[in-house]
């Protein structure tokens, strides 16, 4: 199995890279993709990945990185900088995670109109990188409170990029919505791209997320699509909710996925090995 989004060059391991990394091993995880958020933590992805011979780095820029880009030139500009990464590694398997972000904790702060754009920009700028190299692209997609309107702008853009790219007579790489946390409508729409996967983590089992849309969405989602993550350090799975999150406990994400789908946990940890293989086919076990 893999743990297809996590951040294990993160400072949150610095005591125990080693040993955590073998716990996911003997859990049965056998590639990690830690993902870069920008330029440092991309070089930080790829130092590591240089490191254990089951990870593998993607490199990017988060949305939130361009609330404060206030030109195109500066989103070209880092763009750029992205792009002299990519031959420096044999194990860049990903661009990513990129997209956009639209969520503040403060309801009396909000994100701009001009935010937005940039954040569109920077966001396409790497849609034409992963394009260029024929590399997956994942796609980090957070909406406002309460609302869906940032995975309702994503599915735009993306309408016009697979329009774009399918004119050029071309099939476009795969692109991974990571964290989806869509709902029922945003998922319909998203799965009239073909080259789209879904990837859950551990707030899956959360209660506050459990039944509901939540069913629903995991019904409409073929297990052919399907991809399961940590995104650790963050959001460790029920019962280790609120501690350090790992690579080992992607397992528990996929239990999760395999009880709501009703199919068998051996069944859905081998369609899993055969989507990573179709969709990162750099990967070596």
């Amino acid at each position: 199995m893999i743990d297809a989004h996590a951040h294990v060059h993160d400072s949150a391991f610095d005591i125990d890279r080693a040993a955590m990394l073998e716990r996911a091993r003997l859990a049965g995880i056998e590639s990690v993709i830690t993902i870069g958020t920008d330029l440092a933590e991309s070089r930080s992805a790829i130092e590591c990945a240089a490191q254990y011979s089951f990870v593998w780095a993607s490199v990017g820029i988060h949305p939130h990185v361009f609330n404060t880009v206030t030109s195109v030139a500066s989103v070209a500009g880092l763009t750029e900088e992205l792009k002299k990464m990519l031959p420096s590694s044999q194990k860049i398997v990903a661009i990513g995670e990129c997209g956009l972000d639209y969520f503040t904790r403060d309801a009396t702060q909000h994100i701009t109109e001009q935010q937005k754009e940039v954040q569109k920009a920077g966001f396409l700028a790497q849609v034409a990188l992963a394009q260029e190299r024929s590399l997956p692209l994942i796609i980090h997609t957070r909406p406002s409170l309460d609302c869906m309107d940032a995975y309702d702008d994503m599915q735009a853009l993306l309408q016009s990029v697979f329009a774009s790219y399918s004119g050029a007579g071309r099939q476009h790489p795969y692109v991974i919505l990571h964290c989806y946390m869509g709902d029922a409508r945003v998922t319909q729409r998203f799965l009239d791209f073909p080259q789209m996967v879904f990837s859950f983590t551990g707030n899956i089992t959360y209660k506050a997320r459990t039944g509901g849309d939540l069913d629903r969405v995991l019904d409409m989602i073929p297990v052919e699509r399907l991809l399961v993550e940590t995104d650790c350090p963050y959001l460790a799975p029920v019962p280790y909710r609120g501690k350090r999150n790992e690579p080992a406990y992607a397992t528990l994400v996929a239990r999760h996925v395999a009880e709501m789908k009703k199919i068998s946990y051996t069944l859905l940890e081998e369609q899993l090995q055969k989507n990573t293989q179709r969709i990162f086919p750099q990967l070596t076990y």
